[in-house]
């Protein structure tokens, strides 16, 4: 008699003898298997897979056919789609803390405030409104004076309802004819005279779009001894340059990591985008944004209001203590007088009686 064994599940390989080890492993290999060599640009990539994804950023290679005599050229243009996507994705993320807003600026038809309405009125969500408002419809400077510079020019605006609305056929031309614009419309852009000075952190107080940084290190060793910004002095600390409260690079942090005394030419312009990351950051900030003021605001005047509760409970227990004593002391003199009051009636009768 024979029995068959079923070829299903996840013991295929094994049954029908080609691997005991799920495929790690043939019995019967017709090829090692070998590593995938590509060189790009003159450098050797090996991977062992056919799909290379880290050879280049953002961009993901599949081979198919081995063939060391032939040199493909690949061309690669930017995904505008993509960039599209993002777009449509900011101006989603917008309209939808926009309706957050409206929800908590509701009142019915009768002018009364609506239920859900928690944060009507509050000042930190109108101060954040307010400064969001003021962003969206900014125009970014320090950019050339034919440039593009607002969202209304790539084809952004506000709608019914401020909310953000996209022309297609406009974003898509601006997007198709003039990226670098674009870009620069919503993107930080920074530009130095040396690769020795980077940013470090900016915030959007930075007033200033172009300028020269003079940095003394008169002894070449690396170690900043003085430096200032358009003759503005600016804080030191190690090899980062700090822009002072109340200076027009207030918030801006630059890294130098040369050697020697230099002036250094710098250009820097903050996009829309770059100028809302900031203010999200500032408000959403764990330790000391505006949310988190808020929140402890709330909590201190929560335990504030707990204490007040506490003192009227305590009062009100007083009170009604001292009623109770008075109500008891009030009982035991009416009980007396009663008595009394009996004790006369009972004196009265029995003279009346004698009489």
């Amino acid at each position: 008699e024979v029995v068959l064994s079923p070829g299903g599940g996840d013991d295929v390989l094994a049954l029908t003898g080609l691997s005991a080890d799920g495929g790690a492993t043939f019995a019967h290999p017709i090829q090692a298997p070998q590593q995938a060599r590509i060189r790009i640009d003159g450098v050797t990539v090996t991977r062992d897979t056919n799909r290379i994804t880290d050879a280049i950023d953002g961009l993901t290679i599949d081979l198919f056919k081995a063939d060391p005599a032939t040199t493909v050229k690949v061309d690669v243009e930017r995904s505008l789609g993509g960039v599209k996507e993002q777009i449509e994705g900011f101006v989603a993320a917008y309209n939808e803390l926009r309706g957050f807003v409206d929800k908590h600026a509701a009142v019915d038809e009768a002018g009364k405030i609506a239920e859900d309405a928690v944060l009507f009125g509050d000042t930190t969500l109108r101060g954040v409104t307010q400064r969001l408002s003021g962003l969206i419809g900014a125009e970014v400077a320090g950019l050339p004076a034919d440039a593009v510079k607002t969202l209304r020019g790539i084809g952004i605006s506000l709608g019914e309802g401020n909310r953000l609305v996209i022309d297609d056929t406009r974003l898509e031309d601006a997007l198709l004819t003039r990226l670098d614009e674009v870009r620069a419309v919503l993107e930080f852009r920074f530009s130095a005279s040396s690769s020795e000075l980077a940013v470090f952190g900016r915030t959007n107080a930075l007033a200033d779009h172009a300028f020269t940084v003079a940095i003394t290190d008169a002894d070449d060793d690396g170690r900043i001894e003085s430096a200032a910004i358009d003759g503005v002095a600016v804080d030191i600390d190690c090899n980062r340059l700090v822009g002072r409260q109340g200076t027009p690079y207030e918030g801006l942090e630059l890294l130098w990591f040369g050697k020697g005394s230099t002036s250094i030419d710098v250009t820097a312009t903050q996009g829309l985008a770059d100028r809302l990351y900031n203010l999200a950051e500032q408000t959403l900030a764990a330790d000391d944004g505006g949310l988190a003021r808020a929140v402890g605001d709330l909590q201190d005047r929560n335990k504030a209001y707990r204490a007040e509760i506490e003192r009227v409970d305590e009062r009100v227990e007083r009170f009604r203590k001292m009623l109770i004593e008075r109500f008891a002391a009030m009982e035991t003199q009416l009980t007396l007088a009663n008595a009394m009051l009996q004790q006369v009636k009972a004196q009265s009768g029995a003279m009346g009686g004698d009489t």
